[in-house]
């Protein structure tokens, strides 16, 4: 809402008296039911994403089977620099340290 304007007081011009805001949910009731549902999900699984009722079956104690592992080079190669770097240097404060990984021009 704006003030009366007088044209000779410029000092009135487009002077402002009060606002109103209005807060509208970031989330609607259907987003927040699937991250509920989400979270449910995520709690009723083991860390290989198996729910827990199904991997902790006794039925299914030889029912499962682990492929030859895969190699992530990126973290494979962060790991060998971290080594490296604390073998150099072995009294070097590790707090607060962060390695990066990128993928070098070509």
């Amino acid at each position: 809402m704006y003030a009366p304007v007088v044209w000779w007081k410029p000092w009135t011009w487009r002077r402002l008296l009060s606002t109103a805001s209005v807060s509208e949910s970031e989330y609607d009731a259907r987003e927040v039911a699937l991250l509920l549902a989400a979270y449910e999900l995520q709690a009723e699984t083991d860390e290989n994403g198996i729910p827990l009722a199904v991997a902790l079956a006794p039925e299914n104690q030889y029912a499962f089977e682990s492929p030859l592992p895969t190699t992530n080079w990126a973290t494979r190669t962060r790991a060998l620099a971290q080594k490296a770097y604390y073998e150099k240097w072995p009294n070097a404060e590790r707090a607060g340290h962060l390695w990066r990984v990128r993928l070098k021009d070509n």
